[in-house]
C-alpha cells in the first residue's frame, strides 16, 4: 500500500477507462453498444443499475430508447460469429413474444443463451479492452 492506499489494479484500468467513456457519451459505436452489453450479461461494472440481468433486459432497454435496430447493427459487427449466432437467436426470441405468451415461461427461453455469452465474457472483453488500449485512451 502507498500513503494507506491501495494501489489501483492496472489490469483493470482500460474498464475504468471505457466506463469513463460511456458516462461522457464518448464511447464511439459499435463499443458503446458491446460495452452495455457486457454491463447488462456479465455485471461488467459493479456499480451499473442494470447488471448482469441478461439479453432481454438488452433488448428490451433498447427497444424503449428507440435504437434497438441501431444495437443489433453495431452488435453484429463486432461480435464474432459464434457470438453473434448467439445474439441473433436470442434476439428472435425476444422479437416472438406476443400478448399470449406466459413471460415466465419467456424469460426462461433465455437462460440458453445469456449462458453462452457468460462463457465468453473474456472475449468480449477482449474486443473492448483492445480498442481502449490502442486507442491510448
Amino acid at each position: 500500500m502507498l500513503f494507506g492506499k491501495k494501489k489501483k489494479d492496472s489490469a483493470d484500468e482500460w474498464k475504468r477507462t471505457a466506463e469513463k467513456l460511456h458516462d461522457k457519451g464518448e464511447l464511439p459505436s459499435p463499443y458503446e453498444s458491446l460495452f452495455l452489453y457486457c454491463v447488462y450479461m456479465m455485471s461488467f461494472i459493479p456499480k451499473r443499475k442494470y447488471r448482469g440481468v441478461g439479453h432481454h433486459s438488452y433488448f428490451e432497454d433498447a427497444e424503449m430508447k428507440g435504437n434497438l435496430d441501431a444495437v443489433v447493427r453495431d452488435m453484429q459487427s463486432i461480435l464474432p460469429p459464434h457470438l453473434a449466432d448467439n445474439f441473433n437467436s436470442a434476439l428472435e426470441l425476444y422479437k416472438s413474444f406476443t400478448e399470449d405468451t406466459d413471460f415466465d415461461t419467456f424469460l426462461d427461453e433465455f437462460d440458453k443463451y445469456d449462458s453462452y455469452t457468460y462463457d465468453y465474457d473474456d472475449e468480449m472483453n477482449d474486443i473492448l479492452r483492445h480498442y481502449i488500449e490502442l486507442s491510448n485512451l
